[in-house]
């Protein structure tokens, strides 16, 4: 077998070998629920979704579900992260000494 071919039989194999582990790591990495909120986050709008999305916070929440349900605030401090709608308004969200949720509250300047 001259080395042309064989050169380009392993060059298919590390390519098909590449593509696969792109494919799993693409797996891992975003599930369709992910790629379904995307979807809607960029048809709706940031604002509107994060407004939807406020409207479900609890008191008590621990700081990582609020992340997981709002994503990472906009400016976070100890005890207040702010999400803003746009330059002049926004939410803040206020935890408590142990890092709950103590309250939600729109603002606007």
């Amino acid at each position: 077998m001259p080395i042309a071919n064989l050169l380009t039989i392993v060059v298919a194999v590390l390519a098909a070998g590449l593509c696969v582990v792109v494919l799993v790591r693409l797996q891992n990495v975003a599930t369709k629920k992910d790629i379904e909120q995307l979807s809607r986050y960029a048809q709706l709008g940031r604002a509107k979704v994060l407004i939807e999305k406020m409207q479900s916070v609890t008191k008590g929440e621990t700081k990582g579900e609020i992340e997981r349900l709002l994503g990472k605030a906009d400016n976070p401090a100890a005890d207040e992260w702010f999400y803003y709608l746009d330059q002049d308004a926004g939410y803040v969200v206020s935890f408590d000494g142990g890092g709950r949720v103590d309250a939600v509250n729109s603002w606007k300047s």
